[in-house]
Parts: C-alpha cells; sequence; structure tokens
C-alpha cells in the first residue's frame, strides 16, 4: 500500500525501522501526512488522523476511501504520454470535479518525477525512464481497494500542523510528524511551510500531554532545533536526484519525547559497508 504514489521524502523504505518504535497508544494521528506511508502499513489504532495542508493530496485520499470505483474509471484510460502529462499539468484543479481532481494528482505523482509538486517533470519521457515501475491500471485496482479498506475507519483533515496537533491532543495519542526536510521547504509549494515553522514546530510538541516521534534530514541546524528531545540516527536512501534508479546512501533523524533505542538497527543491507 505504501506504493500507491511517490511523494518528496516519503518514508517508504524506513517504515519497516519506524513502526516498531511506535509506542502504545489508542489515537494514531499524521499532521503531515503526505502519502502516508505510515499509517497505510502500520496495524490500525482505535482511531486515526490523516491530516495533509495540502488539498490537492487529501482530496485523492478522500476519493479512494469513499469513491473507489469512480476513481479507478476515472483513471482507467489516461495515457502515459508527455502530451497527456503536460495537460493534466495546465488543468486547474478547480475547474474539475473531486473525482476529476483525484485522478489528475495521481496521475501527476505516479508519471512525474519523485513525487515533487507543484513542479514535478515528465518522469518516464526522460533518461530516467528506465527506472520506474510500468503503469500497470492491474497493480493500481488491488492496491487502490486495499488503501479503501484501511482507510474505513480513518478520519481525514485538511487542518494547519498546529491546528492539528492542538485539536487531537491527549494522554492516549501518538503524532507521527513527517515535515518538510530542512533546506527544502518550498518543495511542497509556497506558503506551505517555513524556516521559521521548524521552531514552532518544536515549541509546539513540547507542550502536547501526547507522544510523538518526528523523521527529518540530519542537519546540525536540526539537531540544535529538537535538542530538548531524544535523537537517534538512521540510515536510508535517497532516490530524488539519483539516476536509474540508484539511489544515494543518507542519515536521517528520529526525533522522540520517549525513549528510543540507542541503536536503531539500519533495514537495508546495501546500506552496509565493506
Amino acid at each position: 500500500m505504501s506504493k500507491f504514489f511517490p511523494y518528496l521524502g516519503g518514508k517508504r523504505l524506513l517504515a519497516r525501522t519506524i513502526i516498531p518504535l511506535l509506542p502504545e497508544h489508542r489515537l494514531h494521528c499524521e499532521p503531515f501526512s503526505g502519502s502516508a506511508t505510515i499509517l497505510l502499513e502500520k496495524p490500525p489504532s482505535v482511531a486515526e488522523i490523516l491530516n495533509d495542508i495540502n488539498g490537492e493530496i487529501i482530496t485523492l485520499f478522500r476519493a479512494v476511501q469513499s469513491h473507489p470505483e469512480e476513481f479507478l474509471r476515472q483513471v482507467r484510460w489516461n495515457l502515459r504520454s508527455r502530451e497527456e502529462f503536460q495537460r493534466f499539468r495546465d488543468t486547474p484543479p478547480e475547474s474539475l470535479t473531486d473525482i476529476q481532481r483525484a485522478a489528475r494528482i495521481y496521475f501527476l505523482m505516479r508519471a512525474g518525477y519523485s513525487g515533487k509538486l507543484p513542479d514535478a517533470g515528465c518522469h518516464f519521457a526522460g533518461k530516467m525512464a528506465g527506472s520506474q515501475r510500468p503503469f500497470s491500471i492491474y497493480r493500481i485496482e488491488e492496491t487502490v481497494y486495499e488503501i479503501h479498506r484501511r482507510l474505513e475507519n480513518v478520519t481525514i483533515e485538511r487542518l494547519p500542523y498546529d491546528e492539528c496537533l492542538q485539536r487531537y491532543d491527549g494522554q492516549d495519542t501518538l503524532f507521527y510528524c513527517d515535515p518538510p526536510y530542512y533546506g527544502h521547504e518550498k518543495d511542497y509549494g509556497p506558503g506551505i511551510f517555513g524556516r521559521e515553522d521548524f521552531t514552532r514546530l518544536a515549541g509546539l510538541l513540547r507542550e502536547i500531554s501526547g507522544r510523538f516521534l518526528l523523521g527529518i534530514n540530519d542537519l546540525p541546524e536540526v539537531r540544535e532545533i529538537f535538542v530538548a528531545f531524544t535523537l537517534r540516527e538512521v540510515a536510508t536512501t535517497y532516490n530524488a536526484g539519483t539516476r536509474h534508479g540508484h539511489g544515494k546512501q543518507a542519515q536521517e533523524l528520529l526525533v522522540a519525547n520517549f525513549d528510543l533505542p540507542e541503536a536503531i538497527i539500519q533495514p537495508f543491507k546495501r546500506l552496509e559497508k565493506g
């Protein structure tokens, strides 16, 4: 299910490492859901909140949650071509129905490069074409119905991250936070998340009564901002900006207000040296 669509900064490669670290809770909330990899892959909680400020992504999840058949009818006959990609990019989403908007953003995310919005390039039409999986409607159908069933009892919101934290905080709440990477705030669109929001987010997380786990790129500035919390390094692979599917080794930082293992096992043998 985590392969529904690519998303810049998605945690598909780290899901098997992150999910076992999540402490017991009743309410699972993701203020920066993005592609919702962790929520889709983990066992269901008593209550779950999928939240993102990106209205196109939220429209996609709501369509799959409530109208999977109509969504599949819209994506079934999409042509995989540069011309079709450009047509979708140039179509104002506000001119479409919600199902059409969901089909549009899904096509752009699947056919675009690295799941980067709003300025994705046409992935399959360039040198990177050999690294992308075939756009198969049969695999799409299976995945859509799996996600439809997984989202059956999930509440989908479109709230600013601060309002989401304040609304769903509680002693039995676990927040999984996946904000934009430090230094890449503009990659998700103008006015969504700024450099000052990291400090604001850290302040809000200090005040919650629940628990949180946050994943972000490992930089000295990030460590300084989140110095009050538990910090652990974890290895991963970045595929954006690399050729032919050969990822770049990288180190990310897990931040939490609860204890984490001193040494977190690396999830992929290909990251080991020697």
